[in-house]
This record gives C-alpha cells, sequence and structure tokens, in this order.
C-alpha cells in the first residue's frame, strides 16, 4: 500500500513531538536513577568544558575538530520562570579592622568623597543595613586569593572612594544603585564582587558556562550602551579574571555574528553585552540568560539617550527574578528612576551617590571656554595644539566634532599639517575604530578625532587634553565628553570654542562650570544673559545664511571652505577657504592660504594643507608646529 508523502506542516509537527518526547523521555530517566541530581530539560548538548578560562577573544576562532551541529530545540524566551535553584549572594567577610573602624571615621569619608547613601528602606548610613567602607585591599577577606595576590601587583595603592563603599555593599548580596561620574572606577567596582559571587556559587567550576539551556548560560551579565564600551570593560575584566580561570566574552553589533557565536561556544562566565546584539543572540539560541544571577546595567542613562529601553527590557525579561543588580548612571534622571523601580529590589538595595544628583563635572577638569567665530576654529585649533604639545611633547588630545564630515576634514588638514591623529566616527568599520583607539592608547598617535559615539565608554590614561570643537547639544554630552580627562586622580584641561550661534548652550556650560567649583568667564556669563533674553543669539547654529555646503552662503568669511564655494565645494574656497582671510594661512599651510583652487580642502595648487596630494599634504610646504618633528613615512599613523 503507498502512503501519501506528509506534508511540510506535519513533518514539522511530527519533528517537534519527537522532540518534546525525547526530552521527556530524558528527564524520565534522570528522574528515576538513584542519587542523580534532577535533569535539566534545556541541557546543552555540550557537557564538557570549556577551553580554559581566562579568556577574551576578539578574533577569529582557532580552527580545530569541529563540533557536532547544536540542536537547541524549541525556542523559550523567557527565564524569569526559571529561578536558579542555588544562588549564594552574600560572601562578604567583614574584617576585623573594619568592622572596628569607629563611625566618626566613616563619616568624615563619605564626608570627604561627598557621598550619599541611602537603603532601599530610606535609611540614613550609620546603621546595620549599610556596610562600613573598606579603605585598603587587605581589608577584602571574602575575595580569592589569586584575585588578592592581582589586586596587590596592581599600580593602585589603595581603591578608589566609590570602590571602597560598593564592594562591601555587592559583596553583602545587596543590589546597588550608584550614581557617579565616569572615571571614579566604578568599572572595578562591579567586576570584582562578580568575580567574588561567581566563585561562592557551590555548583560553580571552570567551564560550566556551557552546560545549561539553549545556548551558552553565563553567570555574569554586563550590558553597556555602546560597542568602545564593552571591549573596554571587557578588556579591563581581563586583568582580574584570568588567574582565577573565569572567561569573559564580548559581544556586540558591527562586526561579523559568527566569530562570536565561535567565541561564545567555547564558554563564557561573564557575557559583555551591547543590548541589541545580546538579543540576537538570545533569539538565535547562541546565549541562554536564565543562570544569569548577576546583573550590570552600566551608564543606564545613555542607554535611554540613545533608545535602548525596549530592547533592555527584553534582556531583563529573559532573566531569572532571584539575581544580583547592580545599575551604574553618571545621572539620575526621572527615566533612570523609573527604570530602577522595575529592575532594582524595592528594599534590598543601597543608593549611593557621589556628589550630587545634579549634573556635575569633574572637579579634576580645569574648564576653559573660548569665544571664537566659526572661521577662526582651524586656527584657534592650531593654537591650543602647538600650546599643548610643545609643553608635552607626549601629550594626548582628543578633539570632539558634531559631524563625520567635520571629523574627516579635521584628520585630513591636521594629518597634512604633521600631526599623528587618528579619527573614529559612525561610518567607520569596527576594526578600524578598534585599531585607531588602540594607536592612541598606545601613544603611536596623539590627537584623535571623535564623534560622540566615543563620548562615553573611551578609556584611555593620560589623556592630557578634550578639545570640543563643535560644543555639544546639551550639557549632559558636554560633561561626559570633558569625563575622557582627569581620570583616577589625575589633572586634565577641557577647551571649549564657542560661537555667537551657540550663545543658548552658554547657560548650560555655567552650570556645569560652577558645579566644579570654576568661575565661568564674564563674556559667557553675559552671552547667557543676552540669549535668555533673546537677543545676541547670533544667527541660529549654523548660522548665516546657510546655503551652499556646510558654513557657506554669508555665514563669516570663509566659513568652513567659505564663501561662495562652501566646504570644499565651488572652485575656489572664497578668500582662504578652511582657516579664513588670505592671510590666515589656512590650517596647516598652503603657500599662503588663498586660492584653495579646485579641490578645495586639501587639494589644488596650495589649498589648506597644499599641493594636489591631498593625502599628506604634498607639493607646497606644510606647516608643521615647532614642537613636532617632521615624521617619517612610516611613522605616520593612517586613519
Amino acid at each position: 500500500m503507498l502512503r501519501r508523502p506528509l506534508r511540510a506542516s506535519s513533518a514539522l509537527a511530527t519533528l517537534r513531538s519527537l522532540r518534546s518526547l525525547r526530552l521527556l523521555t530524558t528527564s524520565a530517566r534522570a528522574l528515576s536513577a538513584p542519587n542523580a541530581r534532577p535533569a535539566n530539560p534545556f541541557a546543552s548538548p555540550f557537557s564538557g568544558p570549556s577551553s580554559g578560562g581566562g579568556s577574551l577573544s576578539f578574533g577569529d576562532a582557532p580552527s580545530g575538530p569541529s563540533r557536532p551541529k547544536r540542536d537547541f530545540g524549541p525556542y523559550v524566551p523567557s527565564g524569569k520562570h526559571v529561578a536558579n535553584a542555588e544562588v549564594v549572594k552574600d560572601c562578604y567577610t567583614e574584617s576585623a579592622a573594619t568592622a572596628a573602624r569607629p563611625m566618626h571615621v566613616v563619616e568624615q569619608f563619605w564626608k570627604e568623597n561627598e557621598m550619599t547613601i541611602r537603603d532601599g528602606a530610606g535609611h540614613e548610613p550609620g546603621g546595620v543595613n549599610v556596610r562600613k567602607p573598606v579603605l585598603s585591599f587587605d581589608e577584602l577577606q571574602c575575595i580569592p586569593h589569586e584575585l588578592q595576590q592581582t589586586l596587590r601587583s596592581t599600580s593602585f595603592a589603595a581603591p578608589t572612594p566609590i570602590q571602597g563603599q560598593t564592594w562591601p555593599i555587592v559583596l553583602s548580596g545587596r543590589d546597588l544603585i550608584g550614581v557617579a561620574q565616569t572615571g571614579s572606577g566604578k568599572t572595578l567596582s562591579y567586576i570584582l564582587p562578580a568575580i567574588a559571587h561567581l566563585r561562592a556559587q557551590p555548583a560553580w567550576r571552570p567551564g560550566q558556562s556551557t552546560q545549561g539551556g539553549f545556548g551558552v548560560a553565563p553567570s555574569v551579565l554586563v550590558v553597556a550602551p555602546t560597542r568602545e564600551l564593552v571591549v573596554q570593560i571587557a578588556t579591563e575584566s581581563l586583568k582580574y579574571t584570568t588567574s582565577c580561570r573565569i572567561t569573559v566574552v564580548p559581544v556586540y553589533g558591527g562586526t561579523d555574528k559568527r566569530t562570536q557565536m565561535q567565541n561564545l561556544r567555547r564558554g563564557a562566565d561573564f557575557v559583555i553585552a551591547t543590548p541589541g546584539r545580546l538579543n540576537d543572540l538570545v533569539q538565535m539560541n547562541v546565549l541562554n540568560l536564565s543562570r544569569v544571577t548577576y546583573l550590570v546595567m552600566d551608564e543606564a542613562d545613555r542607554m535611554l539617550d540613545m533608545g535602548f529601553e525596549p530592547q533592555i527590557r527584553q534582556v531583563v525579561e529573559n532573566l531569572p527574578p532571584n539575581r544580583q543588580t547592580l545599575l551604574w548612571s553618571a545621572t539620575w534622571p526621572k527615566e533612570v528612576q523609573a527604570l530602577a523601580r522595575d529592575f532594582i529590589h524595592p528594599t534590598e538595595h543601597v543608593h549611593v551617590t557621589v556628589g550630587s544628583h545634579e549634573l556635575e563635572a569633574n572637579k579634576d577638569v580645569h574648564q576653559v571656554v573660548e569665544h571664537v567665530e566659526r572661521s577662526g576654529k582651524p586656527m584657534a585649533l592650531q593654537n591650543h595644539l602647538t600650546r599643548i604639545l610643545t609643553a608635552q611633547p607626549k601629550a594626548k588630545v582628543i578633539i570632539f566634532v558634531a559631524t563625520k564630515m567635520t571629523a574627516d576634514m579635521l584628520h585630513q588638514g591636521l594629518a597634512q599639517g604633521g600631526y599623528p591623529v587618528v579619527t573614529i566616527h559612525g561610518d567607520k568599520s569596527q576594526e578600524a575604530r578598534d585599531r585607531n583607539i588602540d594607536h592612541f592608547r598606545h601613544g603611536r598617535a596623539q590627537v584623535l578625532v571623535a564623534t560622540d559615539v566615543c563620548a562615553r565608554g573611551l578609556d584611555v590614561k593620560d589623556v592630557h587634553t578634550v578639545i570640543n570643537y563643535d560644543v555639544p547639544n546639551g550639557p549632559e554630552d558636554y560633561v561626559h565628553r570633558i569625563g575622557r580627562t582627569g581620570r583616577a586622580g589625575a589633572k586634565g584641561e577641557a577647551v571649549s570654542f564657542l560661537t555667537d550661534e551657540d550663545a543658548s548652550r552658554a547657560d548650560g556650560l555655567i552650570k556645569v562650570i560652577q558645579s566644579a567649583g570654576q568661575e565661568p568667564e564674564p563674556w559667557l556669563v553675559q552671552m547667557a544673559r543676552d540669549s535668555r533674553r533673546g537677543g545676541g543669539g547670533g544667527r541660529g547654529f549654523g548660522g548665516g545664511g546657510g546655503g551652499r555646503g556646510f558654513g557657506g552662503g554669508g555665514g563669516g568669511r570663509g566659513g568652513y571652505g567659505g564663501g561662495g564655494g562652501g566646504y570644499g565645494g565651488g572652485r575656489g574656497g572664497g578668500g582662504g577657504g578652511y582657516g579664513g582671510g588670505r592671510s590666515g594661512g589656512g590650517f596647516g599651510g598652503g603657500r599662503s592660504g588663498g586660492g584653495g583652487g579646485r579641490g578645495g580642502f586639501g587639494g589644488g595648487g596650495g589649498g589648506d594643507g597644499g599641493g594636489r596630494d591631498a593625502d599628506w599634504g604634498a607639493g607646497a610646504p606644510a606647516l608643521v608646529p615647532a614642537c613636532l618633528s617632521p615624521l617619517r613615512a612610516s611613522d605616520r599613523v593612517r586613519c
């Protein structure tokens, strides 16, 4: 008797039934075995250990024997009903030195560091609900021995104030809301307790992360807004996790998913992720979040600013309820408060604020606001770079701009002028951005031109100065830009170019400057007053008639690319082009600055940077600052 072939839908239904039957059979056999642990129906097909702890991989996975194809079964989207059976949250043992510390010393510590601390019930510090801070690494008796040795080998003599206060709180198993500016050492304030938390779990062992659920099941999850911040957190984590055989894997958008999937399948105890890519991997059954017991949301305010709230809520929907949650933010707006109410335990948490809930700048950053015309920005920039690099030839400078076009324009002019410069913005590939940040971090480039894509999360030591070539839209972005300098107790400088068209931003700048205990210039105060009265505000942001090209039309003699031609456009760039005027010389040279030629910026017979070779400004002699010796071709860092 001939049988009719099964329809596709019937075949699919049969396959699903077989999968369900197989899962039930496996569970029944496991339960019937003597002294057997209850089988996890969500167990991964791979039960072997990971390939060694303490690894962090950004590149392609090494070649090796191929694994069998994974069969994940039906997708289970939510982990909120999968409570972890055994979770040890309180792993803190207070040292004798900490316990004996008098409360007046603790209160003085809070006062000196401008800390405000409340527990979930609203109690002020001083009671049993708030732990005393630790003031030395030796007071941390509950962390693994290997981690103690790593801390002693670092260059830090003692914990930062935010670390000293939050470590005892988090190690005690409490949820945490932390409001602190960048550069305060908050990354280690949640990484160190995460290591202790993971090691304290009774069933944890190296490689466990490969053994549960549909996909790899990490125990620690850190969610951050940008790729740069994810890479920074992962790199910082690796310094402390390697000795403890803990595997860290960063996942973020803008790169090939397959490489990240291969890295995850080798095991991941810590996953550091951007929200979008994280949800993609969960939906693909590559990641399973039902075993996460320690969640960190870093720079929560920034994630909300970037529109990630739906993705964040989707992430948390996949997590079990009996987890420990830490929320870090530089500001405390209503949107972040609402997020905290939904995700933080209402009573079993502690709220730590460093400084005020109001937006504050780092007091270690000296802020300078300079009043310039739009056409005068290039020369003002050159003057500051010459000043900085003459005084400190190895200084690092970050220049923030508003647009990708301006970033590319400045990069070309600076490179032609002999500056070792790299650029990052949204049109750069992730590989190029990582490479350029690495050049800047290790001193192969001293000048970094960037859009706001990296205003947060860019952690480079010894940044001498931040220059706001274009003032950002709001005080929050301004604070986070200048927070790239003056980190970890070092002194820094921030210079901002303010034009008449930016007058509406003067009031916000004044408040931030005053919040850091500094006095704004009288002209800035007057500009803010005029702007509030509706006068003196220039002709709108962008100025003049807008018109032909960036800053064109009547936007001030020359503008960017100036006069009749606009940015690099037209047939001459009008009266000297970029840098303005025939006597300005342009930024980086040319013979006279005038006549910009048909090539506009950097091209034609002279122009800005001169010469027909727009790459390095060959042809006409470039204006190289006296503080920089001419760069050999091999020394030039291309972007």
